[in-house]
């Protein structure tokens, strides 16, 4: 005798390409508003896809630059745009932009976006600074200068951020090290010793003293690593 643990559901799913409307086969970054349109980062242009048709985001009054741009959704549901000019706010009930952030002359590149902490969008410039924009009156209400850079020599990739702020905390792997940085006290808080094994793709934070991240080598598995314990765990 068969028995099914559930019915069988068939799904639909589509593809989209430059022949559907696709600016570029090239994908840098993806947001869904809070009206649920998705927003497209491309090489050279942004997109907005309600479903149907792309619609082609150009420069404008707020947006000086669309070109290779980063999202971030704050938990209001706000868009967040970076830019080589600085950051900008989609308003969504006039359908345009306000520049929120003015990059200084001498970053003239995307700020790298932290995340939101107590109604606070953190982020990184491009000399290693990690600023803090309060989301309510959008002004600039922290500004703390560290040693990491966002490119820096000799490395080729710029600080990776934890998907994910515990207590405060973030974690970060630069240089091929783990960092606990604290958002509130703007200090570091622990960090590890060097992991050349390192993927650039995962790591988010268990709880406000480990951290899990992806290793190349050790089986090719999740690894757990304890700032207070300073130890290596495979999960």
């Amino acid at each position: 005798m068969c028995i099914n643990g559930q019915s069988i559901t068939r799904y639909n799913s589509f593809g989209y390409s430059v022949n559907e409307g696709l600016l570029q086969s090239t994908i840098g970054s993806i947001a869904v508003d809070k009206n649920n349109f998705c927003w497209i980062s491309f090489p050279i242009g942004i997109q907005k896809f309600d479903g149907r048709n792309f619609i082609n985001i150009p420069v404008q009054a707020g947006l000086p630059d669309n070109k290779a741009v980063h999202f971030f959704k704050c938990s209001n549901g706000d868009l967040l745009i970076s830019h080589s000019g600085g950051i900008s706010k989609y308003e969504i009930d006039r359908n345009g932009f306000e520049l929120i952030y003015k990059n200084a002359p001498s970053e003239s590149s995307q700020a790298i976006f932290i995340g939101e902490d107590e109604d606070i969008i953190y982020f990184m410039s491009k000399k290693g600074t990690i600023k803090g924009i309060d989301l309510i009156n959008q002004k600039m209400v922290s500004e703390t200068k560290t040693d990491f850079s966002v490119y820096p020599s000799g490395l080729y990739y710029p600080p990776i951020f934890s998907d994910n702020i515990i207590n405060h905390k973030v974690g970060i792997n630069f240089n091929y090290k783990l960092y606990l940085w604290d958002l509130k006290q703007r200090k570091i808080r622990a960090a590890s010793s060097s992991f050349s094994d390192m993927s650039l793709y995962l790591l988010r934070l268990k709880n406000d003293q480990e951290i899990i991240y992806y290793s190349y080598k050790i089986n090719n598995g999740l690894q757990l690593y304890n700032f207070s314990t300073e130890t290596n765990s495979t999960i």
